[in-house]
């Protein structure tokens, strides 16, 4: 008989347990629901460059690249955004693009390249189509040369002739003018020559 009190107490403590990890879960439970959810990761603007360039897409690619260059200084893959921006710039997506404009960005950032990263891999490639830039730029110089000095000859020539021209027809015109001369004095002779002459006499 004298287990039977205690029973009951057995019950409510297991009861007040219970109620509590109810409240406990629900009180997490709210928590969870109000949480705010976690913040979205920063864009990998390399990995969009890359996509953006193999899809020919240049002015995105180079858009990316920059981008990924202004937020990572000293970031992974630097190398390859300066080679593949300098690419995307010299490749236009259209033809309304301005290839000069974009040559010289590729050049700036083909020399940074060179500057900042010697013995990577891109180094190479870069350095090559440098060279290949200084040269096409030396020899469209001395095709703008030729093409100066060949107007120049031209203008010359034209001037000679011109002046061979006004040289032959003020000779042309003097011949023709001591020819009407000459023309007009054989024909005062000849007047001067039937007047001199005896008149037949009559018959």
């Amino acid at each position: 008989m004298t287990g039977l009190p205690i029973a009951p107490s057995r019950r409510t403590s297991t009861g007040i347990l219970l109620v509590s990890i109810l409240l406990t879960l629900s009180v997490l439970s709210c928590r969870r629901r109000h949480s705010p959810p976690p913040s979205p990761p920063p864009p990998d603007y390399l990995a969009l460059g890359d996509a953006a360039f193999e899809a020919g897409d240049s002015a995105n690619a180079h858009a990316h690249y920059l981008k990924f260059l202004q937020e990572e200084p000293s970031g992974m893959g630097r190398d390859r955004a300066l080679f593949r921006a300098a690419l995307a710039t010299t490749i236009p997506s259209s033809p309304d693009d301005n290839a000069g404009q974009g040559a010289s960005q590729g050049t700036g950032h083909l020399n940074q390249l060179l500057e900042q990263y010697p013995l990577s891999p891109y180094a190479p490639e870069a350095q090559l189509i440098l060279d290949y830039q200084r040269e096409t730029a030396r020899l469209r110089a001395r095709v703008q040369d030729y093409q100066q000095s060949t107007r120049e000859l031209s203008q010359e020539l034209e001037q000679l002739r011109t002046v061979e021209l006004e040289r032959l027809r003020s000779e042309i015109d003097g011949r023709e003018e001591r020819i009407r001369n000459l023309t007009r004095e054989l024909d005062r002779l000849k007047r001067i020559d039937m007047q001199r002459r005896p008149s037949s006499p009559s018959r």
